[in-house]
């Protein structure tokens, strides 16, 4: 080889390797964040006047949704050099909260394993998306126990 590019070498590496760059993560994180806390924002809201055994399901998915939340501004932190400033949450009812809260989730987990091979954040990012998997089997849950009520 007459000219070694490092900066090439690194970028195919990070191809060969699944991984993708840094600046892209920030800004992925950032989404991640706002969609995380609006989740975690709907199941506070959705709690109030329900049942011992359904608002008790959602504590525990807003729990984990504010695991993935700390989580994120840790990795912001950690990228940006300071904390991302606080994210606002849309006031947009949806009409049918436990499908919306799904769905997002079930994309969220996607993009969560797609960067659970970088190589800084990987075992964070492998584990929201343990974490997600675990909200969406919840959310199915508490769609069954809707359907029991009717």
């Amino acid at each position: 080889m007459e000219h070694y590019d490092s900066n090439m070498a690194a970028r195919v590496w990070q191809r060969v390797q699944g991984t993708q760059e840094s600046g892209n993560l920030a800004g992925e994180v950032l989404l991640l964040l706002a969609e995380e806390t609006e989740d975690a924002w709907r199941y506070r809201q959705l709690s109030k006047n329900q049942n011992k055994e359904k608002a008790a399901t959602l504590a525990k998915l807003s729990d984990s949704s504010r695991q993935c939340v700390h989580t994120l501004r840790g990795i912001h932190y950690l990228l940006a050099g300071a904390y991302p400033e606080t994210v606002r949450r849309s006031t947009a009812p949806s009409p049918a909260p436990l499908q919306s809260c799904y769905g997002n989730t079930l994309r969220r987990n996607a993009r969560y394993s797609q960067w659970s091979s970088h190589s800084e954040y990987g075992p964070a990012f492998a584990q929201m998306a343990v974490l997600s998997q675990q909200r969406c089997c919840l959310l199915l849950q508490l769609m069954g126990l809707q359907y029991n009520d009717k």
